[in-house]
């Protein structure tokens, strides 16, 4: 088991005065959950547990080969291309090698190295049925005798449900988060969002980019220090180490093997190449000043608490400031101003709608009522002039125009609502014309079609009137005539035989004058029929303009009678809270130094933290 010196008791002391300072007021504004992580923070300063290094990263991207290289061992873990790690392993210092799986239950079972993968994979995990809760390997190893603990942990974001929960899990008293990237591929977007997420524990974190050897892997890294400094500002410093796994091993194998001064000036050249030496240095460092790195995760921890209590005083000021008498009154005349102005953009907009809409159906209107007009014109010319054909043309047309008319003015009324509620949305408003649904019915009151009021008819209509009865008089005088009547008759013969002459020239003229009439009454019930329709006290038009005037008065009644009601809520609210804020003026005024007080205090804590953090930062760049 690794072993760990006590802290600096000088170091502790100045750590835990401010950290303990902004506990205490976290604890005052009832922030029990900040209180009690800074609380964990400094408990882990103050504890001496060993140095705890998580190893963290995305599947396959060569964790496990990395702490092999770190630790000089190149098959401590399985790292073969098929071999995905499932659960967290712990190496520590032991003087003798051993292995064990702990389970579930907290039992532990004794196995080799050799065999740790099928415990540890994720093959291994599905064969034990899940019953593998961790694994713990004792090395003798410098690193780990200086007080130093590697976690090796499932890759996040992966396909296997768990793993990334796992491995946020093992980040719990972390000491920093070895960060490993993909030398041959750049950083990952869901790669940041996980090391700004460490980031915002207090927990630091480094990042090792491996496959050194592949050309281009510079560039990549080059590129990842840049997305670092464009994406997470507060990574921007934080050291990228670029290093080689396959090298790493081939170093250790040779430092094993060697047998000459040359071999292992060989493997000291491999080593050098595979870019372990900084990282190495870095690592010794940090365990060795432990106690300044988890003074700064505290102080970390502390300060981000410190900005979060003074941001929600701020918060609680401004809602002491904002329900003064004067605040009060001026937030409740605002919103009242902001209805009105609303509901008179919406009235505005409303009335112009159904203006444009009137204009519109009026234009359609009289060009649908031409078009009737034109084809009743073409039956009357073509002689098709009966009253009933004419009657039946002029019904058909505007049976069609009345429905067409009512469909494109219930369509426009309802986006003239819709619009007008548009405008209406927001705080008060919201939904005001929900409910609202305009009836939108046009009657057809034309009633039956027919002709104007119609003259006296002249002398030569009553004459045809009467036809009937002379005819038989004229068939007996031409009889008369035709069989040799006496002088006598035939003196009288001539007359006779004329009327037949002047009757059938009346008959013409009664055929051509039935023609003309019927023509004219054809189209005055034309002219007569649509103009009533159309234009009359019940016509179309008079209906589209009592709708849209009534639609237009009910919206606006109905806007009138919610936004004073509205005031009227807002104002007796605001009557409310000035009572509220005349009785509790004496707590409201404590609170207020109260609050004052504690951002102080805060302030006073942080300036503390921040120049401490600053101090053994600068303690820390000494790593080589």
């Amino acid at each position: 088991m690794s072993s760990a010196p006590p802290i600096d008791p000088e170091l502790q002391s100045k750590v835990a005065g401010p950290v303990n300072a902004v506990m205490e007021q976290a604890h005052r504004l009832d922030r029990a959950d900040l209180a009690e992580k800074i609380e964990s923070s400094l408990g882990h300063l103050v504890r001496p547990t060993p140095f705890r290094i998580v190893v963290v990263g995305e599947i396959k991207r060569g964790k496990s080969s990395l702490i092999n290289g770190v630790l000089g061992v190149p098959d401590l873990l399985p790292v073969d291309a098929d071999v995905c790690t499932a659960t967290q392993t712990t190496v520590e210092f032991a003087p003798e090698p051993r292995c064990e799986v702990v389970l579930v239950d907290g039992s532990t079972v004794a196995t080799k190295l050799a065999d740790l993968g099928d415990w540890t994979s994720v093959l291994g995990q599905a064969a034990n049925e899940g019953e593998i809760h961790s694994a713990r390997i004792g090395l003798p190893n410098r690193l780990l005798q200086r007080g130093a603990v590697i976690v090796d942990t499932p890759g996040i974001n992966g396909p296997v449900r768990g793993h990334t929960e796992r491995t946020r899990a093992s980040l719990t008293g972390a000491d920093v988060a070895l960060f490993v990237l993909d030398g041959d591929t750049e950083l990952t977007a869901p790669e940041l969002h996980f090391a700004e997420e460490i980031v915002a524990t207090g927990l630091t974190v480094l990042f090792v980019a491996t496959k050194r050897d592949l050309p281009g892997s510079d560039a990549v890294v080059d590129r990842d220090r840049q997305l670092l400094a464009a994406r997470a500002p507060h990574l921007a410093t934080t050291t990228v180490h670029s290093v080689s796994n396959t090298v790493k091993a081939a170093a250790d194998r040779a430092a094993v093997a060697a047998a000459t001064d040359a071999d292992h000036r060989a493997a000291r050249e491999l080593f050098e190449l595979s870019g372990y030496s900084p990282l190495l240095a870095m690592l010794v460092h940090r365990v060795e000043c432990r106690d300044v790195a988890r003074a700064l995760v505290a102080l970390r921890v502390a300060e981000s608490g410190a900005g979060q209590l003074l941001g929600e005083i701020q918060t609680k000021k401004a809602a002491l400031a904002d329900s003064d008498p004067d605040a009060i009154k001026g937030r409740a005349e605002r919103r009242i101003r902001r209805i009105h102005q609303r509901s008179k953009r919406a009235r505005e907009t409303m009335r112009q709608e159904l203006k444009e809409l009137h204009g519109r159906i009026d234009s359609a209107v009289r060009q649908d009522s031409e078009e009737i007009r034109d084809v009743c014109r073409d039956h009357i010319a073509a002689g098709r002039v009966r009253p009933e054909l004419v009657r039946q043309e002029i019904e058909s047309g505007l049976d069609a125009l009345w429905t067409d008319t009512s469909n494109v003015l219930l369509g426009g009324v309802l986006t003239a609502v819709e619009r007008s509620s548009a405008l209406l949305d927001g705080e008060d408003l919201d939904g005001l014309l929900d409910d609202f649904r305009p009836t939108v019915a046009l009657g057809d009151d034309r009633g039956p079609l027919q002709l104007p009021t119609a003259s006296e008819p002249g002398s030569a209509d009553q004459l045809l009137r009467y036809m009937p009865a002379i005819q038989a008089p004229f068939a007996v005088g031409n009889l008369l005539a035709l069989l040799g009547a006496t002088g006598a008759a035939g003196a009288t013969a001539l007359p006779i035989i004329g009327l037949p002459l002047v009757g059938a020239a009346l008959l013409v003229r009664r055929s051509s004058d039935v023609r003309r009439t019927k023509h004219r009454e054809a189209t005055a019930l034309v002219q007569y029929s649509l103009g009533q329709a159309l234009n009359g006290p019940d016509g179309l038009r008079a209906q589209v303009s009592a709708t849209t005037a009534t639609t237009a008065t009910e919206l606006d009644e109905l806007i009138a009678r919610r936004v004073a009601e509205r005031g009227r809520q807002i104002t007796d609210e605001a009557n409310r809270l000035l009572a509220l804020w005349r009785d509790e003026l004496d707590d409201r005024r404590a609170t207020s130094r109260s609050l004052d007080e504690q951002a102080r205090l805060i302030a006073s804590a942080r300036a503390h933290l921040t120049a401490l953090t600053d101090g053994l930062g600068a303690a820390l760049k000494g790593a080589p």
